[in-house]
C-alpha cells in the first residue's frame, strides 16, 4: 500500500497486474475480486488500467474451470461497480502455457517451486490446446453484454 501511494503520487494514472493470491500460494474464492477493487480505488482517485488479470484453474492452486469462470464473471460486475475509475482490464492470456514453457517461464522470472508452474499452465482461458476453459464463454457472455 506505501508504494502504491508513492507510484500514485507522482503519477497521472495507475496501471496494475491483479492475481489474487493467498499466503500459502494458493488462491482465495473468487469474490475477493470486489473486496480488492474497492481496495484498490480506494488508494487513489487516478485512473486504473487492470493490464493483466487473472486466476488460475490449477486444482494444486485451490482453482478449477468453474471458479476461473466465476473470478471472471466477478472481474467483470467489479469493473461495473468502478468503471468511472478503472478504464481497462485485459486479462493475462487466452491459452494456457505447456508443461515445457511454463518451467522455461519460471525458470526465466526466478520463481521457485511447482506453485509458479501451475499458475502460468494453467492462468489461459482455454487449454494448452486450445479448447475452451468455462472461463473463456464467461468472458465471451460479459464482454458482450458490455458492448465489448
Amino acid at each position: 500500500t506505501a508504494d502504491l501511494r508513492a507510484f500514485d503520487a507522482a503519477s497521472d494514472a495507475l496501471f496494475v497486474t491483479y492475481y489474487p493470491f493467498a499466503a500459502d500460494g494458493t488462491v482465495p474464492d473468487p469474490s475477493i475480486v470486489f473486496a480488492d477493487f474497492a481496495r484498490l480505488t480506494a488508494l487513489s482517485a487516478k485512473p486504473i488500467y487492470l493490464l493483466e488479470i487473472g486466476y488460475p484453474s490449477s486444482p494444486v492452486l485451490g482453482g478449477s474451470e468453474a471458479k476461473q469462470a466465476t473470478f471472471v464473471r466477478n472481474a467483470f460486475a467489479a469493473w461495473d461497480l468502478a468503471a468511472n475509475q478503472i478504464r481497462a482490464v485485459s486479462f493475462t492470456r487466452a491459452t494456457d502455457y505447456s508443461q515445457a514453457v511454463a518451467d522455461g517461464y519460471a525458470a526465466y522470472y526466478g520463481l521457485p517451486g511447482a506453485g509458479a508452474t501451475e499458475f502460468l499452465k494453467s492462468v489461459g482461458l482455454r487449454s494448452e490446446l486450445g479448447m475452451e476453459k468455462a472461463s473463456f464463454g464467461a468472458l465471451r457472455t460479459e464482454a458482450t453484454a458490455r458492448g465489448f
